[in-house]
């Protein structure tokens, strides 16, 4: 996730949409890259998650 934080910052994007897959590991993936996100001064804006 650091690696998508960094991507989102070098872009100087402040909110991002991200898709998921809605299982243990999408959910945890998702809260983890919210809260590096919030690091570096952006957010997830919308989730989406599918099966």
């Amino acid at each position: 996730m650091n690696a998508i934080a960094d991507f989102v910052s070098y872009f100087r994007w402040r909110e991002v949409v991200v898709i998921f897959v809605d299982d243990e590991y999408g959910r945890n993936g998702i809260s983890v890259l919210g809260d590096v996100l919030a690091k570096k001064r952006a957010k997830i804006s919308y989730k989406a998650g599918y099966n």
